[in-house]
């Protein structure tokens, strides 16, 4: 199953490990050493910082979204209810 994140960007559920409110990168010093050495190895999906209101890490490394994490979690738990999947066993 895939997350639509906004615009044309899809997660896999299952390579879904946190969905971070874009705030982060402003209130911890270590997550916002992790983005920056990610986004210099090209493991960030960006969209425009102005616009960038949550952060998807996967395996892959991050995705940005124009969508909040609370809306985007909103989306993951209804699809996961109404799949009859455990939410949390989905990203296990």
């Amino acid at each position: 199953m895939f997350l639509h994140v906004g615009g044309d960007r899809l997660v896999a559920l299952s390579d879904l490990v946190a969905i971070l409110d874009a705030g982060v990168l402003t209130e911890s010093r270590e997550t916002r050493q992790m983005y920056l050495r990610l986004r210099s190895e090209g493991a960030v999906n960006p969209v425009d910082p102005y616009w960038r209101r949550s952060l998807l890490v996967t395996d892959e490394g991050i995705t940005e979204s124009t969508v909040a994490s609370l809306t985007l979690y909103d989306r993951w738990h209804r699809m996961s209810r109404q799949w009859g999947t455990d939410p949390a066993s989905s990203l296990a």
